[in-house]
C-alpha cells in the first residue's frame, strides 16, 4: 500500500517563531497504541523556561495496522498536566476523520505556560467509539505516553553585582594605582566601565575591566559600570582618601658620619657641607651639623610593617629613636618631619603591633588560591607634617572565570598576585573540590571544571578521584578500589538480592540467607515461584493439562522455571530498586507506593501493554492461518505485514505440529502459524508478538516469576477472548488485567478496564496458571462486577 502523509500545524496563541528554542524533551523511536505509532516527538522552548514562555510540541502518528482508524471529535491533540494538576489539550487535529493504513499525520502546535511549576506534556489521540460487546480498542491513548516534564519558573528581576578593587602597582603612593571592575548577574554580562571623577578612563567588553593610571593625589571618586545581556546597567562608586601631596621619605642607608666643618664649597647655600644639587634640606642653620643628604634629620623608611628609626645628626641635639608598640595595639612611628626635625606619630594597627611593626593579617592564612580571604591595608591619609594611615580591606576576587586576584602578607606588608586557575576561579577562590567530598567509593564524584570522574573500570573495579590543595595547587589523584560486591555507575554498589552475584551471605545467586529463597529450578533460573510443581526447561511434559485454544502442559505454557526469562524480571528490579530515570519506571514506582512487588507487577503489565517492551500488536496471521480472520482473502495463509519481525515474517501455514504446538527457536519451516497456544518463551522471546491467549499466559509467566503466588495471578479464556486477574499487594480483591496487543490502560484501580463485558463473559469460567486451577473467584471478589 503505498504510505501518504498528511501536515497538520497549529499554534496556540500566535504563529510566531521560538527565538533561540533548545530541546527539552525528544523520543525518536517508535511508541505504538493501539495500532498507532508515534514518532519523531519533540518538545521544544526556552532553557531554562519562565512563565510566559511558549513551548512547541511535534510528532508524526502512522496507522501501523491492517484497518482503516477513524477518530472522534477530539482527534489528535497534544495534552497536558499543569502543576496544579488540572489536564487539558490544545492543538486538536483530524477531528472525526480517518487514517488509513500506512497514513502518517504531522502534528505541531504551541503552548505558552501560564504557572509556575512543573508541566507534564505527552502526545494523545481519541477514537471513535464503537457500541460492541465483543473486544475494541482503547477509546484515548494512554496517559503520561511518551511523558515530558517541564519546569516552568518564575522571572526573576534582572541583578548585577559589581566589585571595585584599586592598589598601587608598587610600593609608595607615589606610583600609578590599579584599577578593576568585575561584574555578574543573573544574564550575562556584555561591558564593564571605570570611571574617575565622573570621567570615563577605560570600557571593555565582558564582565572584567581593568585600567592602571596615575599617581593620583587627594580624593578621588571611583566608579564601575556594567550592563548586562538584556541592556540593564548597575553601578558601585567609592571615595578614595590619597595623600594631596606626595611623601618622599630617603630610603635607609648605612650610618651617615657628619661632615667636618670647613668643607665648604661656593654652590654650598646654606654653607651645609653639601652642593646645593644634592641638599635635600636647602635651608638647614648655619653650622649645624648633617648627614651627606644636606640634613639633621635621618629615618630608616616609613613601612609600618618593618621596625625602623629615625636619627638627628649627634652634635646637633644627638639622639636615636626606634619605633615601638603600645599597650593598645598602636605604633609609634619616628619619622623626620618637613622641618628637618624628628617627631613621632601614633598609628593604630587594625591586627595588632608586635616588636616596632603593624600585624598583617590574611584571613586565608596568606597565598592561599583555594580560599576566599581578606586582608586590611593601611595608606597614608593626612597632609604633612605628620602622616597618619586610612585603612582598607581588600578581598580575593575572581578577575574572570579562570584567573584570580589574590592578595597576602609579605615581609614589607600586603602585596598581590594574579594567577590563573585550573579548574576555574569562582567566588574568589580557584576551584579544588570533588562532588562527592573526598574519598567517596558510595557515590560517583566529579572533580569540578574537570572532565575527570569517578568510573567502573569493570564489575568489580572502580576509578575514585579525589582532590587535595596545597595553597598554591590542586592536586588531583586517582585510586584504584577493589568494591567488595559490584561496580556500576561510577559507585560501589552495597549487596542486594538482585546484584547478580553470589555474596558472601548468600546461598546462592541472590537467593538464601537474607534474599528470598532460592530458585527452585533445575535450569538455572533465578527466579521462579516456590510453590509450584514446574522444575525443568521447555519442553517438560509436566504439569497438569491447560486447554484454551490448544492443549498443553501447565509446565511448557506457563514457563515459569525459563532462565531466558530472568531479564525481564532484571529489568524491573532495576527500575524499582535503583529508579531509573524515564516515565515508564516512575509510573510504575508510583503505583507500587514503596511496595516492591507492586512495582514489579506494573513494570511486566505496562511493558506488556501499552509501552510494548517485549510484545508488540496484535497476531491477526495466527487467525487467518485458521481461517478466522476478517479478510477472507487471507484465509489459510500467514500473510503477515511488517507490524512484525523477521520470524513472523517465515512462519509457515501448516497443520499443528505434535511437540507442544512449538518446534524449535531458530528454524521457523519446523513451527506453523496456526492458531494454537504457544509457549510463553516463544512469544515473548521469538516472534515477540501474540493473541490475547499468548499475553494472558505471559502475564501469569512473568507475575508468577516475580514473586506473586498461584492463588494470586491466573488466566481465564471465556470463549470469545483471555485476559487475566491479578490480586495486587494490599488489595482485598482481584483485578481484570487485560494487555493484548498492548491495550491501554490494561487494568483500571478499582475497576474494569473498558471495552468488554469481563464481569458477564467471564462467570463460570476456569482461572488458571502452572500450579493451580479452577472455577474464577466470586463476583463479589472482583473489583467492577
Amino acid at each position: 500500500m503505498k504510505s501518504s502523509l498528511i501536515h497538520l500545524a497549529f499554534c496556540i496563541l500566535a504563529l510566531l517563531s521560538l527565538a533561540s528554542a533548545e530541546t527539552l524533551c525528544a523520543s525518536r523511536g517508535g511508541e505504538v497504541s493501539n495500532n498507532l505509532k508515534v514518532t519523531e516527538f519533540m518538545v521544544t522552548g526556552n532553557e531554562p523556561t519562565h512563565v510566559g514562555d511558549r513551548i512547541n510540541v511535534e510528532f508524526t502518528i502512522t496507522n501501523v495496522g491492517r484497518d482503516t482508524i477513524e477518530f472522534s471529535d477530539q482527534g489528535i491533540f497534544a495534552a497536558y498536566r499543569d502543576p496544579s494538576g488540572k489536564k487539558g489539550a490544545f492543538g486538536n487535529a483530524m477531528e472525526s476523520r480517518s487514517l488509513a493504513t500506512g497514513e502518517s499525520a504531522e502534528f505541531e502546535a504551541r503552548l505558552e505556560l501560564d504557572m509556575v511549576g512543573e508541566w507534564e506534556i505527552w502526545p494523545s489521540f481519541c477514537l471513535k467509539e464503537e457500541s460492541t460487546l465483543n473486544y475494541i480498542p482503547p477509546t484515548c491513548a494512554p496517559e503520561n505516553w511518551l511523558d515530558c516534564e517541564i519546569d516552568a519558573e518564575a522571572y526573576e528581576e534582572a541583578m548585577i553585582k559589581i566589585e571595585t578593587s584599586w592598589s598601587h602597582t608598587a610600593y609608595g603612593e607615589n606610583s600609578p594605582i590599579e584599577f578593576i571592575v568585575f561584574a555578574g548577574g543573573t544574564n550575562p554580562i556584555e561591558e564593564t566601565r571605570i570611571y574617575l571623577n565622573n570621567g570615563l578612563v577605560k570600557g571593555s567588553d565582558g564582565q572584567t575591566c581593568i585600567y592602571t593610571g596615575g599617581p593620583y593625589y587627594g580624593v578621588l571618586n571611583f566608579k564601575g559600570w556594567a550592563k548586562d545581556s538584556l541592556g540593564n546597567t548597575n553601578t558601585s562608586e567609592e571615595k578614595i582618601l590619597l595623600p594631596i601631596k606626595q611623601m618622599e621619605i630617603p630610603n635607609a642607608t648605612q650610618e651617615i658620619q657628619p661632615i667636618p666643618k670647613g668643607a665648604f664649597d661656593v654652590a654650598d647655600g646654606d654653607m651645609d657641607g653639601v652642593m646645593n644639587a644634592d641638599d635635600e634640606c636647602p635651608n638647614t642653620p648655619k653650622d649645624s651639623e648633617v648627614y651627606e643628604n644636606g640634613c639633621r634629620c635621618k629615618d630608616s623608611g616609613n613601612s609600618y610593617y618593618i621596625p625602623g628609626t629615625a636619627t638627628i645628626a649627634p652634635s646637633s641635639d644627638p639622639s636615636l629613636s626606634t619605633d615601638y608598640c603600645t599597650n593598645d595595639n598602636a605604633l609609634m612611628e619616628y619619622f623626620c618631619n618637613d622641618k628637618d626635625q624628628l617627631d613621632v606619630i601614633k598609628i593604630y594597627c587594625p591586627n595588632g603591633c608586635f616588636e616596632g611593626l603593624c600585624i598583617c593579617d590574611d584571613s586565608d592564612g596568606g597565598k592561599n588560591y583555594f580560599k576566599k580571604g581578606s586582608l586590611i591595608v593601611e595608606r597614608p591619609a593626612d597632609i604633612f607634617p605628620k602622616p597618619s594611615l586610612v585603612s582598607l580591606t581588600r578581598t580575593d576576587v575572581c578577575l574572570s572565570d579562570t584567573e584570580l586576584r589574590e592578595y597576602y602578607c609579605m615581609l614589607n606588608g600586603p602585596t598581590n598576585t594574579t594567577v590563573e586557575c585550573e579548574f576555574g576561579c569562582t567566588e574568589g577562590r580557584c576551584i579544588c573540590y570533588d562532588s562527592d567530598i573526598g574519598y567517596n567509593t558510595g557515590v560517583k564524584g566529579k572533580v569540578g571544571g574537570s572532565d575527570k570522574e569517578d568510573y567502573c573500570k569493570d564489575e568489580k573495579t572502580l576509578v575514585e578521584y579525589d582532590v587535595e590543595d596545597d595553597w598554591e595547587k590542586c592536586i588531583v589523584t586517582e585510586n584504584i578500589h577493589k568494591c567488595s560486591d559490584s561496580c556500576r555507575e561510577g559507585a560501589c554498589q552495597p549487596p542486594t538480592c538482585s546484584d547478580g552475584l553470589k555474596n558472601s551471605w548468600e546461598e546462592g545467586i541472590d537467593c538464601g540467607g537474607p534474599c528470598p529463597d532460592c530458585a527452585d529450578c533445575n535450569t538455572g533460573a533465578i527466579y521462579a515461584p516456590d510453590d509450584g510443581k514446574c522444575k525443568e526447561s521447555w519442553p517438560t511434559n509436566d504439569g497438569d493439562n491447560r486447554c484454551f485454544n490448544s492443549c498443553d502442559d501447565a509446565c511448557d505454557l506457563y514457563e515459569v522455571c525459563s532462565p531466558d526469562l530472568d531479564y525481564i524480571i532484571e529489568e524491573a528490579l532495576e527500575c524499582c530498586e535503583e529508579a531509573v530515570d524515564n516515565w515508564f519506571c516512575k509510573n510504575a514506582i508510583n503505583f507500587g507506593g514503596g511496595n516492591l512487588k507492586s512495582c514489579l507487577a506494573h513494570y511486566i503489565i505496562e511493558g506488556l501493554g501499552p509501552v510494548a517492551l517485549w510484545m508488540q500488536n496484535y497476531f491477526e496471521p495466527e487467525l487467518c492461518c485458521s481461517a478466522e480472520c476478517a479478510n477472507n482473502v487471507l484465509f489459510n495463509s500467514c500473510q503477515p505485514d511488517v507490524l512484525f519481525n523477521a520470524n513472523v515474517q517465515a512462519l509457515p501455514c501448516t497443520n499443528a505440529i505434535p511437540n507442544h504446538n512449538w518446534a524449535s527457536d531458530t528454524n521457523m519451516n519446523q513451527n506453523t502459524c496456526k492458531f494454537l497456544d504457544l509457549p510463553a518463551h516463544a512469544s515473548i522471546n521469538v516472534i515477540e508478538t501474540g493473541t490475547c491467549c499468548d499475553y494472558a499466559v505471559a502475564v501469569v509467566t512473568l507475575l508468577r516469576k516475580a514473586g506473586y503466588e498461584k492463588d494470586e495471578v491466573f488466566s481465564l479464556c471465556d470463549g470469545d477472548h483471555c485476559y487475566n486477574l491479578v490480586k495486587f499487594p494490599g488489595d482485598v480483591k482481584y483485578h481484570f488485567v487485560d494487555t493484548t496487543g498492548n491495550r491501554a490502560p490494561p487494568y483500571v484501580q478499582g475497576g474494569l478496564p473498558g471495552g468488554y463485558d469481563y464481569c458477564t463473559k467471564s462467570a463460570g469460567h476456569t482461572c488458571a496458571n502452572d500450579a493451580w486451577s479452577g472455577k474464577r473467584p466470586d463476583t463479589g471478589d472482583i473489583y467492577g462486577c
